[in-house]
């Protein structure tokens, strides 16, 4: 059974959708910095939001991001770093 190490971390989009999609920006240090913060959360973490009933998503918000840091405006999602 897994066991949560980490819950209600908060990513902006562009960490999301590098986590979930793989996708790459056009940035070379962006996708740098998104890359550090993934590996920081490390292999467990998992998506824990639901888009269609909004649970675990907020469109717009300054919360800071808990893989880059980013306190840019914009979207979060919420995730689980499971063992």
């Amino acid at each position: 059974m897994a066991m949560i190490l980490r819950e209600n971390l908060w990513l902006d989009s562009d960490c999301m959708l590098a986590h979930v999609n793989g996708e790459n920006h056009e940035d070379d240090d962006r996708d740098l910095e998104i890359a550090k913060g993934l590996t920081e959360l490390g292999s467990g973490l998992c998506p824990d939001f639901d888009k269609e009933t909004e649970d675990g998503h907020t469109d717009f918000t300054a919360r800071r991001c808990d893989c880059c840091g980013s306190t840019l405006a914009g979207s979060r999602y919420r995730f689980v770093v499971f063992a």
